[in-house]
């Protein structure tokens, strides 16, 4: 989200508010919707995403990094109660999946990030061989 500033005509004055703005563009690319917020909370992006299925590019701003992750959670979520073969089971059938698709994407992209790049740097942190033993 790009940072903005507004100003509001009030009836007497004028107002200066600052808030965050986001693009969203259609996949048949003919559309694109601008979205205005006060907040550049998670929240607002995952309200925005609501149903998305597909690529997501930001800035790299750290309070997006639950959306990348919300997946994994979700089945961490479901299973919070089961006991831990259940557990187990599922993170094989459905979490591994996961990690191993982006373990793939790290792979493809590798030649075309920038090192010291905010993705550089994730694609650092993430980087295999780190265990996916649950």
């Amino acid at each position: 989200m790009k940072r903005i500033s507004k100003q509001l005509t009030n009836h007497r004055r004028a107002i200066r508010t600052c808030g965050y703005s986001a693009a969203r563009r259609s996949t048949d690319k003919q559309v694109i919707l601008f979205h205005y917020d006060s907040s550049r909370s998670g929240q607002v992006l995952l309200r925005l995403i609501d149903g998305y299925q597909g690529a997501l590019m930001t800035d790299g701003y750290e309070g997006y990094n639950a959306i990348a992750l919300s997946k994994l959670y979700a089945i961490e979520q479901q299973h919070k109660e089961s006991d831990s073969a259940t557990r187990h089971q599922a993170r094989q059938e459905q979490s591994l999946p996961l990690l191993q698709q982006f373990k793939a994407w790290l792979d493809k992209t590798q030649h075309g990030i920038l090192p010291k790049g905010k993705l550089g740097e994730l694609r650092q942190r993430s980087l295999w061989p780190h265990r996916c033993d649950f």
